[in-house]
């Protein structure tokens, strides 16, 4: 299964709804300090996007209020979703 259907039966079971060709996905990666816990993500390519929290649910919602400001001003508004990957190794460990 491709990413873009995995993504859409993800979107499909969670919202009972078809995702919108015109959505934008945007993939938080997320690893683990070792040295403060924390978790830590970012979106590769979006300067500006990334944000770290104790728990993984405050860094989703960190994450979205982050991508959220980020798209304020943009003139072409398109919807948008978080896709989140999780990596066991933390970003102090090469």
């Amino acid at each position: 299964m491709s990413d873009e259907s995995e993504r859409n039966l993800w979107y499909r079971l969670a919202t009972g709804s078809d995702l919108d060709p015109n959505t934008r996905v945007f993939t938080v990666i997320v690893q683990r300090d070792r040295e403060t816990g924390y978790c830590v993500g970012y979106v590769d390519g979006f300067p500006g996007a990334h944000s770290q929290a104790a728990t993984q649910r405050e860094l989703d919602a960190n994450m979205r209020e982050v991508i959220h400001m980020l798209l304020e001003d943009e003139p072409n508004k398109r919807p948008w979703i978080i896709e989140t990957k999780v990596y066991e190794k933390g970003p102090n460990d090469g």
